[in-house]
């Protein structure tokens, strides 16, 4: 079981740096340079529009959820691993999680997904689907029969 903790003002430091760390790549694959001033500028604003919780793994923070509960929906803005910890599941766990709670709710849960993002991956897996896109994302949902 990986705990999520509700972040603080004193987890801004790690989230920023988690948010670049989790980015670089997919970033640079994409639009083929990294920008430290836009991704700050991204990285605060995911932090205006969702409540983030810490992601721990014997009390390390390795990652971060962002999420957005609308009255008929559930957004996940964010969903970040630090790099050393991706592939080992933590991901998943955490995403299944973010689902059963969502479809407890009823709600069904959107995204976005960066076009070059291995994330699709993980995301059709748990049977989102893309919905439509803009010039750099794949916008995707989960429902429920």
């Amino acid at each position: 079981m990986l705990p999520l903790r509700p972040a603080t003002a004193l987890d801004k430091v790690f989230l920023r740096e988690l948010h670049h760390l989790a980015y670089r790549d997919v970033v640079l694959r994409q639009f083929g340079a990294w920008e430290e001033e836009a991704q700050d500028f991204w990285f605060e604003r995911s932090l205006e529009q969702a409540t983030f919780q810490v992601i721990e793994h014997n009390q390390l923070a390795v990652g971060a959820l962002g999420t957005k509960e609308e009255p008929t929906r559930l957004d996940i803005v964010e969903l970040q691993v630090l790099p050393d910890w991706q592939n080992q599941g933590i991901g998943t766990f955490v995403l299944v999680a973010e689902l059963e709670r969502a479809r407890a709710l009823g709600k069904p849960v959107h995204l976005r997904v960066l076009k070059e993002n291995r994330a699709q991956r993980l995301y059709q897996r748990h049977s989102f689907v893309v919905t439509g896109e803009t010039e750099t994302h794949y916008l995707m949902r989960r429902t429920w029969p």
